[in-house]
């Protein structure tokens, strides 16, 4: 892809000024996108996942540092009864992660300062199993 020289630029200072390399960062934009689908564990049973993506014909690729997601080659997750029923969210893989990592559980306040659509408020929401400091099971 034909990057702006300006915005290549501005990525190479900014790497550099964080001594993060820029090996890979370019030529990501040339490879295709990796797709996932995250699970809401409120909506399906353990092993269920597994069913459903064969009955979409898909393959079962779970994405190791998230319960519940999976990578997936679906074209267009959103034109199924299960993504309308909310039985799963279209996540980027990487976008998994912050919400498995920080482990919210019932009581605790979270404040979600990332940007929409809100996967990971989706996450944090099953975490707190509906007992957060708004929540109806709150004592």
């Amino acid at each position: 892809m034909k990057l702006p020289e300006d915005f290549c630029q501005r990525m190479k200072d900014l790497l550099a000024d964080c001594e993060v390399p820029e090996e890979g960062f370019f030529e990501s934009f040339d490879t295709p996108s990796i797709g996932g689908l995250r699970f809401s564990r409120s909506k399906t049973y353990p092993g269920e996942e597994e069913k459903i993506l064969k009955e979409l014909g898909d393959e079962i690729k779970p994405v190791p540092w998230c319960d519940g997601g999976f990578y997936t080659n679906f074209e267009f997750p959103g034109k199924t009864p299960y993504y309308h029923a909310g039985v799963y969210y279209p996540q980027e893989p990487s976008a998994m992660l912050p919400a498995q990592v920080l482990n919210a559980r019932p009581g605790e306040y979270i404040l979600d300062m990332c940007a929409a659509p809100g996967g990971k408020a989706c996450r944090i929401g099953e975490d707190l199993k509906r007992a957060g400091p708004f929540g109806h099971k709150r004592d």
